[in-house]
C-alpha cells in the first residue's frame, strides 16, 4: 500500500509534534526540579507559560482532531508571540510547524464535496 501525501503529512506532523512536546516538557520539568532563576514574577510570564502549554497540548489533541488541534496550537502560539513580544522567527517557525502540518493534513484528508448547483441546473436535478 502506497502512502499518500496526507498520510505522510500526518506522520511528519505527529513526529514533529511529539518532539516539540518532549522538548517543552523536559524544559518545564528541568526548571521545576532545579529552578535557576526562581518562579515567574510577572503575570505576563505566567501567561506565556500557559499559552505554550496550550500550544503543546493542542498538538496532542491534533492526533485525533487535526483541525481543532492545529488551529488551537497556532492561536495559542500567536497569542504567546503577541503577549510576550517574542521575536525569534526561527523558533516561532519551529513551534508553528506541527500546527501547520496538521492543518495541511486535515485539508489532504478532507472529503471533496459535490459542486453546488445554481439556477436552472439546480431545478433540473430535483
Amino acid at each position: 500500500m502506497a502512502a499518500t501525501l496526507g498520510d505522510v503529512l500526518r506522520w511528519v506532523a505527529r513526529g514533529s509534534g511529539l518532539f516539540l512536546a518532549w522538548v517543552y516538557l523536559t524544559q518545564v520539568l528541568g526548571h521545576a526540579l532545579q529552578p535557576d532563576s526562581g518562579a515567574p514574577a510577572a503575570v505576563r510570564e505566567w501567561l506565556g507559560i500557559a499559552l505554550l502549554s496550550i500550544c503543546c497540548l493542542a498538538i496532542v489533541v491534533a492526533w485525533h482532531w487535526q483541525l481543532l488541534g492545529g488551529v488551537l496550537s497556532l492561536a495559542a502560539l500567536l497569542s504567546f508571540v503577541v503577549v510576550i513580544r517574542f521575536t525569534d522567527l526561527l523558533l516561532i517557525a519551529a513551534l508553528a510547524g506541527p500546527g501547520v502540518l496538521y492543518l495541511l493534513d486535515w485539508l489532504a484528508h478532507r472529503p471533496l464535496s459535490e459542486p453546488r448547483l445554481s439556477g436552472a441546473n439546480a431545478r433540473e436535478r430535483w
